[in-house]
């Protein structure tokens, strides 16, 4: 019987010290791990790219290096990316508030929003931003800026993940793939503000809205998205009826270190308002971080009378750190409005951004004419999980 015991004894003995080995091992890789995340790297079985399923955000890496400064890591599967981006600004212009709101939008646009910023110190918004798959079949975007006047959901919408023969569906309110510019949130601008064409013809932030989206993407060697939308055409200057209704295609493709994206857009309601769009953007790209880029819109409107605008701007990043960058953009409405701004931006980390900006527009309001010198100093500041935006 004693055997049997002492037998028995040495056997646990042994099991329970086979355990505690492999209780070592598993200590030592997670000491590992948190080495590794501790100098700034990533464990190995972590370090895959973000891999969204809306299209209109797959190619953000190849054209802008905005994401490198807001998507520091990625959470765990099924818990939902959360981070808070926050914004602040001073403004000096040589007119006041009201006087530079009615030579941009007429005296019929009576509220200021936020997506213009009064002269002093502002807090232009804090952003909320979620993104998690719900399920093989779906992942869930929202974005919310919150301001001093309260909340809003800017964008909060649902894209499918394996629809057959390259369709995707996305539906909810989100930012239209109209132009280039549309999709970018305001953080993720290469200048404090939109071009005059954008804010003459969609407003202070572009268009979001309410409606669906269907996307194909072609099985070609390059890159070809061709869509559709139809939103409820409750936003913007241009569309003020029910129901709008927008097309677009967009294509990309390399030549050695240059890569080069282009699209044509068309935005149309139930009636006889129309919006057509062009865009081109060309980055070379110097070496492992920094480049030239240029990047050019065109925007023609029937309604009622023909407008039209454009911008062109180039933007080099020059240091790891640093980039500065020009903008030319009119639009012309009965006279020519105009303007030039020149910005230069400082990352100290991945998670912090500075810019300062110095403009001049030339604008014709329904009345009276100004010329608007301005001076913008901004700061934006982000924490947590935040997922790639549109290219």
């Amino acid at each position: 019987m004693r055997k049997i015991v002492l037998l028995l004894s040495l056997l646990s003995f042994a099991y329970a010290e086979e355990n505690l080995e492999d209780l070592k091992r598993q200590l030592q890789e997670l000491q590992k791990k948190i080495d590794q995340l501790e100098k700034g790297g990533r464990p190995q079985e972590t370090a895959k790219p973000f891999e969204p399923a809306d299209r209109s955000l797959q190619l953000k890496l190849k054209y802008s290096d905005s994401l490198r400064v807001y998507a520091p890591f990625s959470q765990r599967a099924f818990l939902p990316n959360i981070s808070l981006i926050v914004q602040g600004s001073y403004i000096n212009r040589n007119v006041s508030d009201k006087t530079y709101q009615d030579l941009l939008f007429g005296h019929s646009h009576a509220d200021h929003s936020h997506g213009i910023s009064e002269r002093g110190f502002n807090l232009d918004y804090a952003e909320l931003y979620f993104y998690a798959p719900v399920d093989p079949y779906f992942d869930l975007y929202a974005v919310i800026p919150f301001t001093e006047d309260g909340a809003e959901v800017e964008e909060a919408y649902f894209v499918t993940r394996g629809l057959p023969y390259g369709f995707q569906l996305k539906a909810g309110k989100f930012r239209s793939s109209f132009g280039r510019l549309n999709v970018f949130h305001p953080h993720m601008w290469d200048f404090t503000d939109l071009p005059l064409p954008y804010l003459r013809f969609l407003g202070e932030e572009g268009y979001s809205d309410k409606g669906v989206q269907v996307t194909w993407l072609a099985p070609t060697p390059f890159y070809l998205l061709i869509g559709g939308e139809a939103l409820q055409g409750e936003q913007g200057p241009t569309f003020n009826r029910k129901f709008v209704y927008t097309g677009f295609v967009k294509t990309s493709f390399d030549v050695g270190n240059l890569s080069v994206l282009a699209g044509t857009s068309a935005m149309t309601d139930r009636y006889d308002t129309r919006l057509y769009g062009a865009d081109l953007t060309a980055r070379y790209g110097i070496d492992s971080y920094r480049y030239v880029a240029l990047q050019a819109e065109y925007l023609y409107r029937d309604k009622q009378e023909k407008d039209k605008g454009a911008y062109a701007q180039l933007v080099w990043r020059f240091h790891n750190r640093w980039r500065t960058g020009i903008r030319y953009e009119f639009v012309d409405q009965h006279k020519t409005s105009y303007g030039y701004a020149w910005m230069l931006e400082f990352n100290p980390t991945e998670f912090s951004r500075f810019r300062l900006q110095l403009g001049q527009r030339k604008l014709f309001g329904e009345e009276t004419s100004k010329r608007v010198n301005e001076v913008s100093l901004i700061f934006q500041m982000a924490i947590g999980a935040h997922g790639a935006h549109p290219f």
